[in-house]
């Protein structure tokens, strides 16, 4: 470099100068020294160094990571200093998809039609165990054993879920894969993309069983169950539901069983007047082609329940107007839950689903022979609206058929399965310690709570007395995911409705309980912490003193929940009056928990079927009457207070002693029936277990909290407007992976 006229002068490069980058380097670092200030890259580095800061992400979640991934985006973890905040619900607005999630075979083609919809270059982030190889679930007939056999990976991130820097290191590596691609100067290579409960003596209920039927027997094996024969069975619901004394007027739970060489449907009905509890027991003549009567046009539930049925076992039911399968593909070979089944009958079939429009409907004749006839669910003429299944709103993945006249909604069929992991299948071959890691993948926000269930029934079939301190603990932590599931239903309603700044108010109080739960459970999302006889470690030091300064400081700051939101003239615009569920309909859709409470249904297990330490505590039961939107979201909303009332009353008082009991690594249950339910966050979840006095269960089968409350979206939503249906969906409050299971 010379100087003229007082001004620098940049000595040309002859061709014959350069003889390699090393020359360059040379020559920059000269000028620089004199203040030139040159950067020397290529034009690729330019550009992949914006790609690489500018990620704009699907939003693709099917289960558990996906709440992970929200955290990314509230205050404490802030993704946006990463350059990867941005999510866009189109593929063709999106380069990157980062699966969040398993992937089973209904979803597989969604998901692969949602690949190929993005344009090049896109990359694909697998997260957490589910996605990359199946996880716990690598033995279900249902679930694909990684993405990479259907849609190429670029990063993969492990856990289950993983921690939030986790992911961050994980996009760290696809901007490091990104800035070494070369975009202009030749493509860079890619793969091809190509204690037994029983009750004493018989009951009222079990004598006018009796009286009605003669042909009425009583197994006694675990908890009493009333066996009455498959042509009265019918008549007896009825006459049970319509009793004026004590009305079984809700269906707590519909479950089918493969017995020898029958099959068998338990009804677990309840009185929602007295609280009185009866499982009746069916069976139908054989395997081959087997039909039972409907009790549909009894209780509203069991229209979707007895789907549920026929699809996992075959029956069919006699009377029901929609025998389509539920979980699984329609043209899926078998039924899965039988003990015959094959498991290799159905490889994976990455061609699109084809939905029916036409189901059969069977009816019995006088004579005992069986009548088909076509039954329609949409008409050629309906205009069909899919919603999802590829959805941020709905807490995973569900698609429902929506027809519509003009805006109002005349019809929604739910298409179910898309996340169907056949949980109660994999139970079969585990033993009773190794089926407790299956209930944290159920409903992700009371995974304490299901497992509290499952834990509950187990103890009592063998016999187990728990101590004081585990049911202390037991309790405070199950109020503890209530207030964390609650505050996340604040968050994700207010932003499905458009709200962001709501979002990050409840995720700022959620991060605190998940503080304290990673203190002395380890975990974050899922739990691992109840266990066999107790729980599996003991409190951790500073647990009472952060559970109290969070209650203290969640009763200080609440209002400002109410003040952005709450008292928001949108909110309650779009809430009041909308998504009507009259308390008739609640109890007979059985939809529990928040949802069938704002509709002036009390149904809380902790008041009307005491467990733990709720006996002992004083609250108050949040009840509504409108039954609209509005009124869902404030049952949770003061749940939130009742849940710290619960708290503040154990958390100075827990005792001393053993916070597990011994038990023995591998546990036989006696033959029988048992069952145990809780108050989850969203509602009633139950276990129905039949032991066979073996080291697994013969059958395993939860409730789920959310099969009711999206069966019910159709009564809500119908007559309503296309434009509040994510809203009342999000004050349903339901949680996919539990439905599915």
């Amino acid at each position: 470099m010379e100087m003229k006229h007082g001004l620098p002068k940049i000595k040309d490069m002859e061709p014959g100068d350069f003889k390699n980058n090393d020359y360059l380097l040379r020559m920059a670092e000269k000028l620089n020294r004199d203040g030139a200030g040159i950067v020397l890259g290529t034009l690729d580095d330019l550009i992949n160094w914006g790609r690489s800061n500018s990620l704009w992400s699907l939003t693709f979640g099917t289960s558990c990571c996906a709440i992970e991934f929200m955290a990314l985006g509230a205050a404490r973890y802030d993704m946006a200093r990463f350059g990867f905040e941005v999510t866009r619900n189109s593929p063709r607005q999106a380069d990157m998809i980062m699966v969040l999630g398993t992937i089973t075979y209904r979803m597989a083609p969604v998901l692969k039609r949602l690949y190929d919809q993005m344009a090049e270059p896109k990359y694909v982030v697998a997260v957490g165990g589910c996605t990359i190889s199946g996880g716990p679930f690598r033995r279900s007939y249902h679930v694909v054993n990684g993405i990479d056999r259907i849609i190429p990976v670029d990063v993969y991130i492990p856990g289950c879920p993983p921690r939030p820097e986790a992911f961050f290191y994980g996009m760290m590596q696809l901007q490091r894969k990104i800035k070494m691609e070369r975009f202009l100067g030749g493509a860079t290579t890619r793969r091809n993309r190509t204690k037994p409960g029983k009750e004493g003596g018989r009951s009222m209920i079990e004598e006018k069983i009796r009286q009605w039927c003669a042909a009425t027997t009583v197994e006694e094996a675990g908890e009493r169950v009333v066996v009455v024969p498959d042509r009265d069975v019918a008549e007896v619901c009825r006459r049970l539901h319509d009793d004026a004394e004590e009305p079984m007027d809700f269906m707590r739970d519909l479950v089918a069983a493969d017995g020898d060489g029958r099959l068998s449907v338990f009804y677990q009905l309840e009185s929602t007047r007295t609280g009185g509890r009866v499982t009746l027991r069916t069976d139908t003549d054989g395997r081959e082609d087997p039909f039972l009567p409907s009790v549909c046009r009894i209780w509203k539930t069991a229209e979707i329940k007895e789907r549920e049925a026929y699809d996992f076992f075959g029956i069919r039911f006699t009377g029901h107007p929609d025998m389509r399968r539920l979980y699984l593909r329609e043209d899926w070979a078998g039924y899965p839950l039988r003990k015959d089944y094959d498991m290799d009958s159905n490889p994976l079939n990455m061609e699109n689903e084809e939905n029916a429009d036409v189901t059969e409907e069977y009816d019995l004749r006088a004579d005992g022979t069986i009548e088909r006839r076509e039954n329609v669910v949409f008409r050629p003429d309906d205009f069909i609206v899919n919603i999802g299944p590829q959805h941020p709103s709905t807490h995973g993945v569900l698609r429902m058929r929506t027809s519509l006249d003009g805006e109002m909604v005349k019809k929604i069929d739910p298409i179910l399965g898309y996340i169907h992991r056949g949980i109660e299948k994999m139970n079969e071959s585990l033993t009773y310690p190794q089926t407790l890691a299956l209930t944290d993948r159920l409903d992700y926000l009371s995974a304490h709570q299901s497992r509290h269930a499952l834990c509950m029934c187990i103890e009592q079939a063998a016999g187990i007395e728990v101590s004081e301190r585990a049911q202390y603990i037991r309790t405070i932590m199950d109020e503890l995911q209530r207030i964390d599931s609650h505050l996340l239903f604040y968050s994700c309603l207010a932003m499905d409705m458009g709200a962001l700044t709501p979002f990050f108010y409840g995720f700022r109080e959620r991060e605190m309980i998940l503080d304290i739960f990673e203190d002395t459970t380890g975990g974050r999302l899922i739990q691992n912490y109840n266990v066999i006889g107790g729980v599996q470690a003991d409190l951790h030091p500073d647990f009472v003193r952060k559970t109290k300064e969070f209650i203290v400081h969640l009763r200080s700051i609440i209002h400002e929940y109410h003040d952005i939101f709450t008292k928001s003239v949108i909110a309650r615009t779009r809430l009041k009056g909308v998504g009507l569920l009259s308390r008739e309909d609640a109890i007979s859709l059985g939809c529990t928990g928040g949802t069938g409470r704002a509709s002036g249904w009390a149904n809380d297990v902790r008041k009307h079927h005491p467990y733990a330490m709720y006996g002992k505590v004083d609250f108050k039961e949040i009840t509504y009457t409108h039954g609209d939107a509005f009124d869902r979201y404030m049952v949770r909303m003061d749940e939130i207070m009742e849940s710290c009332r619960i708290i503040e009353q154990l958390i100075d008082n827990v005792p001393e002693g053993e916070f597990r009991v011994k038990t023995k690594p591998i546990l036989k249950l006696p033959e029988g029936v048992f069952t145990a339910s809780v108050e989850a966050s969203r509602g009633e979840f139950g276990v129905f277990l039949i032991s066979r006095g073996d080291k697994t269960p013969y059958r395993l089968h939860y409730r789920s909290t959310g099969l009711p409350l999206v069966h019910a979206m159709d009564t809500v939503c119908r007559g309503g407007k296309i434009a509040d249906l994510i809203a009342i969906g999000g004050t349903m409050d339901f949680v996919i992976p539990d439905i599915d299971r």
